[in-house]
């Protein structure tokens, strides 16, 4: 069982200064193998036993959104689980490929998922695929 200061911790490491606050006071671990953290019953994240790092829900995405954390903003409404370069009005400099990232249209989340270019390649790029989506807004 994973302490508070250990899952703050990985949060701090996988998502950078400030990371620890994605994760609450009331935070609870629930699994055998892979760890879902909840609060208040609301999955946030799913912490991989296989890669020590947390894959987000969308109500994790929140918390990264009003962190300010691996934000990636879009101007399209989102309809597949891709979100293509072209897209991309916006991305965090920090995000580098295979991060988890929260993907933002007109202040909401909308999705989360794994980079898969840079942030700074997500702006300046015209083709290519910025964002896989775990997750996304139905």
């Amino acid at each position: 069982e994973k302490t508070l200061h250990e899952l703050r911790s990985i949060a701090k490491y996988q998502f950078g200064e400030n990371g620890d606050k994605f994760i609450p006071d009331n935070v609870k671990t629930k699994g055998m193998y892979h760890k879902r953290i909840l609060s208040s019953g609301t999955q946030l994240a799913l912490l991989n036993k296989d890669y020590g790092l947390y894959r987000l829900n969308l109500a994790g995405g929140e918390i990264l959104k009003d962190l300010g954390i691996h934000i990636v903003n879009i101007d399209f409404d989102l309809k597949t689980n891709t979100v293509f370069a072209p897209g991309i009005e916006k991305a965090d400099h920090t995000i580098i490929p295979n991060d988890e990232v929260v993907v933002v249209h007109n202040n909401t989340v909308v999705g989360v998922g794994k980079a898969v270019m840079t942030g700074y390649e997500m702006e300046e790029c015209s083709n290519g695929i910025g964002v896989k989506l775990k997750h996304r807004l139905k």
